[in-house]
């Protein structure tokens, strides 16, 4: 009898449950191998082909979040196997800095909030932890002396653990991008006022010279008037005169806010006006009647 049980004990495949300490460590190992990869994944590489994060980076990050598989039950298992399938709610637990500091990174990329992602990712949140169903596989080797595990269903898990990770992991590469960034459009926003403020002093200056010619003009047609016809116009061109001032800053206040420009305005609108007064006057010089 002593010898039957023994062969018999010889030819029994060792069996395992879904809520084996060793299974759960080995699906547990497996997802965070792939959500070291989704971590990389999710950090890119530089311009070389050198991964922007270090693994080791990585790595150690990943030693500070707490995963553990809860409520396992076993979904299906064949009498004729040893492989169970299995279920569960994977819970990760990260630390607070982790999460304010991943939002924080997301925030200033111009991305959606950790909370946001989890929803997403059908992640539910609870404070820092998060969790999600999980299916995975057991299953002994023939000697009993190492456990195999499978997860079926991790891909949107890795890939959320890799995007927390990264932004995480990323913040200071992300905020020294950011203030650079800055930097150069603050640089260009100056370089373009000190360009615009050039040219609103250069098309001042233009409007100066053209209307001291014009001016120059008219008051040399004027004196070329004879004293008789001058003198039947001079209430006349005091009067326009003073429109002519009255009309261009009216004119010339609408055209900006800028100081610089309303002034080039003005002087534009005086210039214009004075041309034109210029060959009404010109009739004079041939004795006409006005």
């Amino acid at each position: 009898m002593a010898t039957m049980l023994v062969s018999c004990d010889k030819f029994t495949k060792p069996s395992l449950s879904c809520s084996d300490e060793q299974g759960q460590a080995t699906a547990l190992s497996i997802i965070v191998e792939q959500i070291e990869k989704a971590t990389a994944d999710e950090a890119g590489k530089d311009e070389d082909g050198s991964p922007h994060l270090a693994a080791s980076k990585i790595r150690a990050a990943l030693k500070l979040v707490k995963l553990r598989i809860d409520d396992i039950r076993t979904s299906k298992e064949d009498p004729n196997s040893t492989k169970k399938f299995c279920i569960g709610k994977l819970k990760m637990v990260f630390p607070s800095e982790v999460i304010e500091e991943a939002d924080k990174a997301r925030e200033l990329a111009g991305m959606s909030s950790i909370s946001t992602l989890a929803e997403n990712a059908d992640m539910e949140r609870d404070a820092n932890s998060f969790s999600s169903d999980i299916n995975f596989s057991v299953q002994p080797t023939d000697d009993g002396q190492k456990v195999y595990a499978e997860v079926e269903n991790g891909g949107t898990i890795y890939k959320w653990g890799g995007e927390v990770l990264a932004a995480h992991l990323m913040l200071n590469a992300i905020e020294t991008a950011k203030f650079e960034e800055q930097q150069a459009q603050e640089t260009q926003n100056r370089q373009q006022e000190t360009a615009l403020s050039e040219q609103r002093q250069a098309n001042l200056a233009q409007a100066k010279a053209e209307n001291e010619l014009s001016m120059q003009t008219i008051n040399t047609i004027w004196q070329a008037i004879d004293p008789e016809s001058r003198g039947r116009l001079l209430d006349i061109q005091r009067a326009w005169i003073k429109k002519k001032s009255i009309d261009c800053k009216t004119e010339s206040s609408s055209t900006s806010i800028e100081p610089v420009e309303i002034e080039t305005s003005r002087l534009g609108c005086e210039t214009r006006q004075n041309n034109e007064r210029s060959s009404y006057l010109k009739r004079f010089l041939d004795n006409e009647s006005y």
